[in-house]
C-alpha cells in the first residue's frame, strides 16, 4: 500500500478533528481519560495517517469481563498504564485496529542546508521499527552539488543492494541527517569543513549578455577596398604636374566562415605597374582559437626566429577569436567559512569584488590583477560584524599564460618573393617553423620554437616566471648552417612595484643579451641556396657579442616623473665598444598640458657620439591640441616643428584640420604645412600641401570600398576587418534610416545613394547597433530597431530594416446597447497573410483603441471573454497614414 502524505498542517488538523470526535463518542468518563496524562494521544502523524483507514464511530470500550460487574473502581476497560503495555495498545485503543506492522513506502519532502530540494522517497519500518531507508539515486544527485566528491565517494560506498541508505550510513560520513515524523520530512545538514568549494568566476571566458541570440554573418559576403595617392610637384619653375599615381586594392569573400583574401598595388609609370601582394584561404576555429592559413602566410614569428615570406599551410591560436577570453593568470584564492560572510577583496588598497557567501570551501577566481607585484588582501566580515582579513602577494608578468592555456603556431612552405612586380617561390627548399607556448603554474609559462630549411636550422627555448621580488624571462637559442653551430641567448628582469601609493614606487628593468660571432637569425640561408631575392650572409659575423641594458622609472612627486636609460656593447672580433645613456623628465601642467625633457648621450661603433637635447611640449583639448617640438644636437643645428591640430566634433561627414611649420637647417630651409581630411559615410579623403624655399608639393590620398552580403551592395569607407550593411525594406525606400545616431550624428545612413554601411566592426566581437527613422510618418512600423551583432573574421552581415506597414489604426468599440467596450483586451489578426504576427489590442475607458503596424488587406479583430466577440474589416490597398474605422458595435 502506497501513503502520500498531506502537508504537515493538514496533519494536524486531522488529528485535532479526530480528538474531538472519539471525545463525543465516548462515555464522558471515558473522554476525560482519553485526554488524561496517563493516556498520551498518539505521538506521531505517522501513526495518525495510518490510523485514518479505521472508522472512528468503530472505537469501542471492551465489555467488562465475567465476575467484574460489580467492581467499578478499576474497570478492566480504562486505558491506564497498568493496562496499556506499549504504543501498540495505545494504538489499537485510539483506532479500534492492531497497529500496521512491516515497511511502508512514503513520498517526503527533503532539505540539504535548509534549502528544500523537492521530495524524496523514504520507506518506513512501522510496527515499532526504527530503520529508514533513503532512495540513494534522488539523494547523491542532490547532494553532488553541496558535499565534497570524496563524501559523494563513500556514501556511494554504503548503497545496500536495494539501491537504498540508512540514516545511520549518512551519519557514519559525518552529516546530520534526522527524519522528523511530526513533519514527515528528511533534513539533512553538511558541516562546513564536508561541504563542496564553491567555485566563483569559474571559467575566463565570459562572452557579454546578448552574444548568445546576437546576429551571425551573411553566408556569402566580400568587400573592396581602393586606397590610392596622387601627388603633385612644383620646383619653382612654374610648372605644376601631375606626379605617378599610386593604388593599392585589397578585398576578400567569405562563404559560410572560409574566407579568400588578396592584395595588389598598382604604381603609374611603371614597367609592370601591377604587383600582387599575398593570397589567401583562411578558415577560423573560434571555439578553440585557431587560425588556419593556406597559400601567403601570415607571419607567426617568435624570439629568435624571423619570419621568411612563403606559401603554404599554417595553423596557429590566435586569442583575438576569443576577444573576452582571459589569457594571463588572474586572482585565485581558497578558504573555509564557518558560517556565512560577505567577503570584500582588495588589490593593491583597491575594492575589486565583494560576494555574499554561504558556510564551506570558497574557491574565488579570475579578479583582474596588475602586472608586477600585487598585495592582496580578502576581508571577511561574518554576520555578527566580526572582520576577519588574509593577505598574499601575486606577482604577475605580461607574457604569462593561464594555468593550462596554451599557444602554438606551426607553418609549412616554401620562400616567397618579389622581383619586378612579380611574385615568385622556390619550390627547391621547403621550410617548416613553429612554437609552443604553456602556463605551466600561475607564475610560469615555458615555451620552445624550432625552424628548418635545408642546411640551417634553429632551436630555441623560453620562459617567463613572475616572483614577490620581480619578474623574469629568457630566451635562448641554437643555430646550425654552413659556418657551423653558435648560439644566443637574452635574459631579463623587471620590476614593477605597486602598492596603496603605487604612482609614487619606482620601476625598473635589467637585460643582457648574447650573440656568438656566427650566430644569424633564420632567412639568412647558407651558400647554395640559389633564389635570387634573399639576402644570405655566407661567413657573415655579428659586431656585437654582449648587450647591456638598464632602465628605471618613478613618479618624484605629484605630476613629474624621472626615467633613465643605459645601454652598453661590447664588440666581437676586434670591433669597437658602444654605449649609450638617456635621462628624461615628464611633467603634467594640467588644463591638458604636458612637457618632457630628454637629455642622449652616445659613441656608436664607428665612434661617432652624439648628444642631444629634446624638448617636446603637447598641449591638448576635447577638439584641438598644440605640439611643439625642438631637438638640439651636437651634430646638427636645432630642428624645430609646431602643429596645431583641430578636429571636428562630427566624427563623419566633416573635415579636420592640421598646420604645419617646421625649420630644418640641414636642407636649410622654413617649411609650412597644411591639412585638411574629410571622412564621410562613402569614403575619406586627405590633402596635404607642404611648402618649403624650394617647392612646392600636395598630396591627394583618398579611400572607398564596395560591400556585399546575400545580395545586396554597399558603398562605403575601407572595410578594416568586418562590416555591416543596413538596407531599407521596399516599402522604406524613399525614409532616411540613421544608423547609430548620437550627439553628433550617426556613424551611417541609408540614403538615396544607397544601404547604410559600418565598415569598422571588429571579429568575434559583439557589437549594439541601433537605427532611427527620424522623418517616418504616422502608420509605418521600422520594425527591431536595436541589434547585436557578433562578427566573424572578414565577414559582412545584411540587416533590413523597416516593414511592410503603411496604417495607424483606431477606432471606438461599443456593445449592441451602444455602451463603450473599456478596458477590455483583443487582438487583431490578418485575415490576408496567414505568417502575420497578431497584434495586441487594449480598449480604453471610452472604448477607444490605435495600433501601429498595419497595412493593406483583410483582418479580423477579437475581443478576448466568454464568449469571445469578433468583427472583421478591410483596410483599402491604397490607405497610408491613419485609417479610422469609427464606431463598431462588436456584440456575442
Amino acid at each position: 500500500m502506497v501513503f502520500r502524505f498531506p502537508s504537515p498542517v493538514l496533519v494536524i488538523i486531522l488529528a485535532n478533528c479526530l480528538m474531538t470526535v472519539v471525545g463525543l463518542i465516548l462515555p464522558q468518563s471515558a473522554r476525560t481519560e482519553t485526554f488524561s496524562a496517563d493516556f498520551p494521544p498518539p505521538d506521531s502523524a505517522l501513526d495518525l495517517l495510518l490510523g485514518q483507514e479505521t472508522p472512528l464511530m468503530e472505537t469501542t470500550i471492551p465489555e467488562p469481563e465475567q465476575g467484574q460487574e460489580d467492581n467499578q473502581s478499576a474497570p478492566p476497560s480504562e486505558p491506564t498504564p497498568g493496562n496499556l503495555g506499549n504504543e501498540d495498545d495505545l494504538f489499537e485503543r485510539v483506532f479500534g485496529r492492531p497497529r500496521p506492522t512491516g515497511v511502508q513506502r512514503l513520498v517526503a519532502p527533503f532539505f540539504i542546508n535548509d534549502l528544500q530540494q523537492g521530495q524524496i522517497v523514504v520507506f518506513v519500518s512501522l510496527g515499532g521499527g526504527s530503520s529508514l531507508q533513503i532512495t540513494a539515486s534522488t539523494l547523491l544527485l542532490k547532494m553532488e552539488e553541496y558535499a565534497r566528491p570524496d563524501i559523494q565517494t563513500r556514501l556511494a560506498d554504503l548503497v545496500d543492494d536495494s539501491g537504498n541508505l540508512t540514516l545511520a550510513a549518512l551519519q557514519s560520513v559525518g552529516l546530520d541527517a534526522t527524519f522528523n515524523d511530526q513533519l514527515l520530512e528528511l533534513r539533512i545538514i553538511i558541516p562546513p569543513n564536508l561541504r563542496k568549494t564553491i567555485v566563483y568566476g569559474s571559467g575566463n571566458l565570459q562572452l557579454p549578455p546578448g552574444a548568445a541570440t546576437a546576429l551571425r554573418p551573411s553566408n556569402f559576403s566580400g568587400f573592396i577596398n581602393l586606397i590610392g595617392t596622387q601627388p603633385y610637384a612644383w620646383d619653382g619653375t612654374g610648372d605644376l604636374g601631375r606626379q605617378a599615381l599610386n593604388l593599392g586594392v585589397e578585398g576578400a569573400l567569405n562563404y559560410q566562415g572560409w574566407v579568400l583574401e588578396g592584395s595588389a598595388s598598382f604604381a603609374e609609370q611603371s614597367n609592370n605597374p601591377w604587383t600582387r601582394s599575398d593570397i589567401r584561404l583562411v578558415k577560423d576555429d573560434p571555439d578553440n582559437a585557431v587560425r588556419y592559413v593556406l597559400g601567403d602566410l601570415f607571419s607567426t614569428a617568435r624570439s629568435y626566429q624571423s619570419f621568411v615570406p612563403m606559401v603554404g599551410f599554417a595553423m596557429f591560436r590566435n586569442f583575438s577569436l576569443q576577444p573576452y577570453l582571459t589569457t594571463r593568470p588572474t586572482g585565485q584564492f581558497e578558504f573555509l567559512l564557518e558560517s556565512p560572510a560577505r567577503v570584500e577583496i582588495f588589490v593593491n588598497g583597491l575594492l575589486r569584488q565583494t560576494l555574499q557567501l554561504p558556510a564551506g570551501p570558497q574557491d574565488i577566481r579570475n579578479f583582474g590583477l596588475n602586472t608586477g607585484l600585487n598585495n592582496v588582501t580578502v576581508k571577511i566580515i561574518d554576520s555578527a560584524g566580526r572582520v576577519e582579513e588574509l593577505s598574499f602577494s601575486a606577482p604577475l608578468a605580461t607574457d604569462l599564460l593561464a594555468v593550462g592555456l596554451n599557444q602554438f603556431g606551426l607553418g609549412v612552405g616554401v620562400p616567397a618573393y618579389t622581383t619586378n612586380g612579380v611574385r615568385s617561390y622556390d619550390t627547391s627548399r621547403p621550410i617548416i617553423g613553429g612554437f609552443y607556448r604553456q602556463g605551466i603554474t600561475s607564475t610560469l609559462t615555458l615555451g620552445g620554437y624550432l625552424q628548418a630549411a635545408g642546411s640551417q636550422q634553429l632551436i630555441g627555448t623560453e620562459g617567463t616566471l613572475a616572483t614577490s621580488v620581480g619578474n623574469f624571462g629568457w630566451d635562448a637559442a641554437l643555430e646550425n648552417d654552413g659556418n657551423g653551430l653558435d648560439h644566443a641567448f637574452r635574459l631579463r628582469y623587471q620590476f614593477l612595484a605597486l602598492g596603496g601609493n603605487q604612482a609614487q614606487l619606482p620601476n625598473f628593468g635589467l637585460e643582457v643579451e648574447y650573440l656568438g660571432p656566427y650566430f644569424q637569425r633564420f632567412g639568412s640561408f647558407p651558400i647554395g641556396f640559389t633564389a635570387e631575392p634573399l639576402d644570405f650572409f655566407g661567413t657573415t659575423t655579428n659586431n656585437v657579442s654582449w648587450s647591456f641594458g638598464a632602465n628605471y622609472s618613478q613618479t618624484l612627486i605629484d605630476g613629474l616623473g624621472i626615467n633613465l636609460g643605459l645601454g652598453y656593447q661590447l664588440g666581437s672580433f676586434g670591433q669597437p665598444n658602444a654605449y649609450r645613456a638617456a635621462i628624461g623628465f615628464t611633467t603634467n601642467l594640467g588644463r591638458g598640458l604636458q612637457a618632457n625633457l630628454t637629455l642622449n648621450n652616445r659613441l656608436d661603433q664607428s665612434g661617432r657620439a652624439e648628444t642631444q637635447v629634446l624638448f617636446n611640449f603637447l598641449q591638448t583639448s576635447q577638439f584641438q591640441s598644440l605640439t611643439a617640438r625642438s631637438n638640439l644636437s651636437s651634430q646638427r643645428e636645432q630642428a624645430s616643428t609646431l602643429t596645431w591640430t583641430s578636429r571636428s566634433p562630427a566624427q563623419y561627414n566633416s573635415v579636420n584640420t592640421s598646420v604645419n611649420l617646421s625649420n630644418n637647417p640641414n636642407p636649410g630651409y622654413f617649411g609650412t604645412g597644411l591639412g585638411l581630411t574629410y571622412r564621410g559615410f562613402l569614403g575619406d579623403i586627405n590633402l596635404n600641401h607642404d611648402y618649403d624655399q624650394a617647392s612646392h608639393r600636395t598630396n591627394l590620398n583618398f579611400g572607398t570600398a564596395l560591400v556585399y552580403a546575400d545580395g545586396r551592395f554597399g558603398w562605403s569607407r575601407p572595410v578594416r576587418d568586418s562590416f555591416v550593411i543596413f538596407s531599407r525594406n521596399p516599402n522604406f525606400a524613399d525614409q532616411l534610416v540613421l544608423i547609430n545616431p548620437g550627439l553628433y550624428g550617426p556613424v551611417a545612413e541609408a540614403n538615396d545613394v544607397g544601404p547604410g554601411v559600418v565598415p569598422d566592426l571588429s571579429s568575434y566581437t559583439l557589437t549594439t547597433m541601433r537605427v532611427d527613422a527620424p522623418n517616418m510618418p504616422l502608420g509605418y512600423d521600422l520594425g527591431n530597431a536595436v541589434f547585436n551583432l557578433l562578427p566573424s573574421y572578414k565577414s559582412g552581415t545584411l540587416i533590413t530594416v523597416g516593414t511592410e506597414s503603411t496604417v495607424f489604426l483606431r477606432g471606438t468599440l461599443v456593445d449592441k446597447a451602444g455602451n463603450p467596450i473599456a478596458l477590455q483586451v483583443g487582438q487583431v489578426r490578418s485575415l490576408s497573410d496567414p505568417s502575420w504576427s497578431p497584434l495586441e489590442l487594449f480598449t480604453n475607458r471610452a472604448g477607444r483603441f490605435a495600433l501601429t503596424g498595419l497595412g493593406p488587406g483583410k483582418y479580423e479583430l477579437q475581443l478576448f471573454g466568454d464568449p469571445p466577440r469578433a468583427i472583421r474589416f478591410e483596410i483599402p490597398a491604397d490607405k497610408t497614414g491613419i485609417y479610422d474605422i469609427g464606431t463598431v458595435t462588436i456584440g456575442g
